[in-house]
């Protein structure tokens, strides 16, 4: 039954009446209704631990052209205690008998000029953001990251130096394999489009929360060079904790209600950033303003493949239903209209949501292992069809590529938004839901133009598999253990993993019908409030009496051990091995282990490869502000490309040098090259013995091509 279809019977339930001022009828809260139906069916089913999203404030809405300019709503707003955020503050908990707040949300006046409003429209806010003055010069833009690349310093800017470095009080920050894996997955993700960095860190600087460059007084006077990390970082937090419960909750409410609430949080300044899901991708843009003329709902924006215009939303609240003209993944992409109906088709970010560094684990740490499965999933290659994650279990099937199916999980969920290719979705999902039947974890995409990437993080161990098929994860959970296991959908099919907890990491290929399977052993602590993702225990009141919602659960406190173990088509093991094992790490040291196995004879060479250190900028870590400025005027020259050189005097061959060998991570390569002389009829200059020195300098995951310097002996008067 569709959303409109229960609307009338859900409207005959409802006691309480939110209405719209001097009107002849009233109209129920069917959000908040749904909400509370929904959590006594959860409920019923036998859930002892609530996984439901966080509820937010929910506003009554009037359907039709109805005259009158105020709407009544009731305050549902969550308190949600923000202690584990830097710069939050500890909020009272509702009491049951504390009652819903009525506020009143008035339209009327004339639109701002700016806005380019059609005569009728009544304001409900207006922020007077004007993209002219508060947005940026230039649009947003797809590619390879470079200035803004997902780095160790943007990794340790977003979760802190002590989850993302072996060793936080080094001098260098060795990066952990987990860590490592989550920046590599972003980078790719971000390589479609950085629009939802462009739409916070305008909202943040119009807002004052961030101070803009060089003591810049306007937005649109902010050049690119100086702010480009910056765009990276907010783009990047996409994947907090904080930021994919508070997208996920506003995804639960139909669009006229999200322009209610939009009308709220703008005259609080509260300031939001805005997704809009369609069979196209996602897209984020800022919106500004609210207004209406009956029936309609309009939404005006600053969307950012557009500089210096005002772009503009329409909703009808009759039919739920949205339209974006023009709209784009980048400022490359062909615009065209865009539209969605009903819940999940557009989500609200609260701009406080976003206050890091957020805490999580990627295996290196004590006291934030969690209990949930952090699951993530991007592709590499040029593919316009959409990514996501199929996921089953005991509630049902949650399918990241379908916006109402979004809106109903029962756990926080977020798909990118900008995204033409290199696409994807993060969910984190208590590990509750795998402890009677198993968890089954589907990558979604377009194998062809790429493989797909899952990372999976219980908080003891990660596994990042990476195949040009769409695979699945089997998870199970018990009461000390958490099991992976990846399943190939053939023999045919080949997958790359790395597994990894905290310092150590094992990366092979699974080939032939293999399969591996990845045991982690934990000890529980008491029930609390950390865990992997920054899970919370929320304090929410229904229409009868408090609840409180777990997202995640407690902490787990103890990682004892991982193991991992391949088996071939038959299942019989080929090899496997313990974390704990081999020789003691120093501290901050990361050591990662490349497993070589002949299928047929069984025989298995490993490798041992030490990570190296890098060097942060500890002023960005700490400041979101570059100490270096760095963008590339022109593309750079391909390392890894024969590079030619000219004739020389005359000479009727010419001489290449072989290609440059990069190290994975740290050291420098230097390739040495003698070209031997050739002799021509009657050269101009006489020839002579020509060498060539190429370095290339040390290269980070994240940097820049490096640039290829070199140096000669043997030239002749400057040829």
């Amino acid at each position: 039954m569709s959303v409109f279809e229960n609307r009338k019977e859900l409207q005959a339930a409802d006691p309480s009446r939110d209405v719209e001022e001097n009107s002849p009828g009233s109209v129920p809260n069917f959000a908040r209704i749904v909400h509370d139906a929904r959590r006594k069916r959860f409920l019923g089913a036998g859930a002892v631990v609530g996984v439901l999203a966080i509820p937010v404030a929910i506003a009554a809405f009037a359907f039709g052209g109805r005259s009158s300019s105020t709407v009544e709503f009731a305050d549902l707003s969550s308190k949600v205690e923000l202690d584990d955020v830097k710069g939050g503050k500890k909020k009272p908990k509702p009491t049951a008998q504390t009652a819903p707040a009525i506020q009143k949300i008035k339209f009327l006046g004339v639109p701002s000029l700016e806005l380019g409003a059609t005569a009728g429209e009544l304001v409900g806010a207006d922020q007077n953001f004007r993209s002219a003055r508060d947005g940026f010069s230039f649009p947003n833009y797809g590619g390879e990251p470079t200035s803004d690349v997902i780095d160790a310093t943007t990794m340790a800017a977003l979760f802190g130096k002590g989850s993302v470095c072996a060793d936080a009080k080094a001098a260098k920050c060795v990066i952990l394999p987990g860590a490592q894996a989550v920046a590599d997955q972003l980078n790719a993700a971000m390589a479609g489009g950085r629009c939802e960095g462009f739409s916070v860190l305008a909202q943040r600087f119009f807002s004052n929360l961030e101070t803009r460059p060089n003591g810049l007084g306007e937005t649109i006077q902010v050049e690119h060079s100086s702010v480009a990390k910056q765009i990276g970082y907010w783009w990047a937090t996409q994947v907090a904790p904080q930021v994919v419960a508070s997208s996920k909750s506003f995804r639960s409410m139909l669009p006229s209600a999200i322009a209610l609430e939009l009308v709220k949080g703008l005259k609080s300044k509260a300031g939001y950033t805005m997704g809009l899901y369609s069979p196209a991708g996602g897209h984020s843009v800022l919106p500004i303003a609210v207004t209406k003329n009956g029936g309609m709902r309009y939404i005006y924006v600053y969307d950012n493949n557009y500089p210096k215009e005002i772009r503009k939303i329409a909703i009808d609240t009759a039919t739920e239903t949205w339209t974006y003209g023009d709209a784009a993944l980048n400022a490359a992409s062909a615009g065209n209209v865009w539209t969605g109906t009903g819940v999940g088709s557009m989500d609200l970010t609260a701009m406080s949501s976003r206050q890091g560094p957020f805490k999580v684990s990627f295996g290196g740490g004590r006291g934030v292992k969690g209990s949930a499965y952090t699951v993530m999933v991007t592709q590499k290659g040029n593919s316009l069809k959409p990514v996501g994650l199929k996921i089953t279990s005991r509630t049902g099937v949650v399918n990241t590529l379908d916006p109402a199916s979004v809106a109903l999980a029962k756990f926080p969920i977020k798909s990118f938004v900008g995204n033409g290719f290199g696409q994807g979705a993060i969910a984190s999902i208590p590990t509750s839901l795998g402890d009677i039947k198993e968890l089954k974890i589907q990558a979604l995409g377009d194998p062809t133009a790429g493989p797909l990437t899952v990372f999976i993080d219980n908080g003891c161990s990660n596994e990042v598999v990476e195949s040009a098929s769409n695979f699945t994860l089997d998870v199970e959970t018990k009461s000390f253990e958490s099991t992976v296991n990846v399943e190939l959908p053939s023999a045919f099919d080949t997958a790359s993993i790395q597994l990894s907890n905290g310092p150590r990491a094992a990366e092979f290929e699974l080939v032939d019908g293999q399969s591996v399977e990845l045991k982690s052993r934990f000890s529980d602590g008491d029930a609390g409030t950390s865990n992997i993702f920054g899970g919370q225990r929320i304090e929410s009141e229904s229409s009868t009496s408090p609840v409180t919602d777990f997202i995640f659960g407690g902490p787990r406190e103890e990682c004892q051990t991982s193991t991992f173990t391949v088996t071939d088509l038959q299942g019989k093991k080929i090899f496997g091995g313990d974390f704990d094992l081999g020789a003691p790490l120093n501290r901050g040291q990361v050591i990662i282990t490349k497993y070589s196995v002949n299928s047929k004879s069984g025989k298995v060479v490993t490798q041992d490869i030490q990570t190296l250190g890098v060097e942060l900028d500890e002023k960005f870590v700490k400041y979101l502000v570059s100490s270096i400025k760095t963008e590339p005027k022109a593309e750079l020259l391909e390392p890894f490309q024969p590079i030619e050189l000219p004739i020389r005097g005359g000479a009727t061959t010419t001489t290449t040098l072989a290609p440059i060998e990069l190290p994975i991570r740290g050291g420098a390569t230097t390739t040495t090259t003698t070209v031997a002389p050739t002799t021509t009829t009657s050269p101009p200059v006489a020839p002579a013995p020509l060498t060539i020195t190429a370095v290339a300098v040390a290269k980070f995951y994240g940097d820049a091509d490096p640039e290829l310097t070199y140096t000669s002996t043997g030239f002749v008067n400057g040829d």
